[in-house]
């Protein structure tokens, strides 16, 4: 999989980029999506990170958000 982020959302391709598809964080508000980063594996699945105004992460590839309250 190859993330990316996508200023409004983080864009996800399965076939090395010919096709994307959008995820936004849940609470997303108003901001933008500067980076994105994925986490070693962990089990069968790794944590991806969308950071901009805020911090999500995501433990099911980009599926569902949850914000990080650090």
């Amino acid at each position: 999989m190859i993330f990316a982020a996508g200023e409004l959302s983080v864009g996800i391709s399965t076939d090395a980029g010919d096709t994307w598809t959008e995820s936004t964080p849940s609470n997303f508000g108003s901001g933008r999506i500067r980076y994105v980063e994925v986490g070693p594996q962990e089990g069968n699945g790794r944590r991806i990170y969308a950071v901009g105004s805020r911090i999500w992460y995501s433990v099911d590839g980009a599926n569902t958000w949850n914000l990080d309250t650090f």
